[in-house]
């Protein structure tokens, strides 16, 4: 079922699902953005 909202062919993923690379990607993006606000 499609959350309210939430177009029906994107379905949210959980993290463990996304690729290990994507994963890193975003745990870097992360950093980066913590690390221009401090």
């Amino acid at each position: 079922l499609a959350l309210q909202g939430e177009p029906v062919g994107a379905p949210r993923r959980p993290t463990a699902e996304l690729p290990a690379t994507q994963v890193e990607r975003i745990a870097q993006a992360l950093k980066t953005l913590a690390g221009q606000t401090t």
